[in-house]
């Protein structure tokens, strides 16, 4: 029942009344009816719509942690993906090289939220580590370490970026 009403419980563009209550339900969780997976990844993406989502993130992550949640990659991967909305880089890597399991989306995740704060040198060293860890990127990857390149204003772009490229059909 509490889950049910986590997931019905969806903003309407950016009103904050709806996350708002989300977050009330959150945080009376004493009632006995913790939030399941899908519930956490729900109110993870609303509270992204938040304009300073990082207190919402920071309790979040609490609750994952204590009951351990940490486990799901997708969880891992909207809480970094949080944590870079919310400009917190820091966090965000620290949380990224604690996830044992990193597929092309969380990659993908760094690599592009980090280019979006301005950090595209950080930006290319994840799309770097990326390509020694043998995953192929995909477009999203692709664009977000061109658009990297672009920021640095790089003519002759370094061999992973060329790679992904050759990969994908693009160059």
């Amino acid at each position: 029942m509490y889950n049910i009403a986590y997931n019905q419980i969806k903003p309407k563009g950016n009103s904050c009344n709806s996350i708002a209550k989300a977050h009330q339900l959150f945080h009376n969780q004493r009632q006995g009816y913790p939030p399941n997976l899908k519930a956490i990844s729900s109110l993870l993406k609303q509270c992204s719509n938040l304009k300073n989502p990082s207190n919402c993130a920071k309790q979040i992550h609490a609750f994952i942690t204590k009951h351990r949640f940490l486990q799901d990659k997708f969880i891992c991967t909207a809480l970094v993906r949080l944590y870079l909305g919310s400009n917190h880089i820091t966090i965000a890597t620290k949380m990224f090289e604690l996830i044992s399991e990193r597929d092309i989306v969380l990659w993908t995740t760094m690599v592009s939220g980090l280019v979006q704060n301005g950090l595209a040198n950080e930006s290319l060293k994840f799309f770097s580590g990326m390509h020694r860890q043998n995953l192929k990127p995909n477009q999203i990857t692709l664009t977000s370490a061109l658009s990297a390149c672009s920021h640095l204003k790089i003519l002759n772009l370094d061999d992973p970026v060329k790679y992904g490229a050759t990969q994908l059909h693009f160059g």
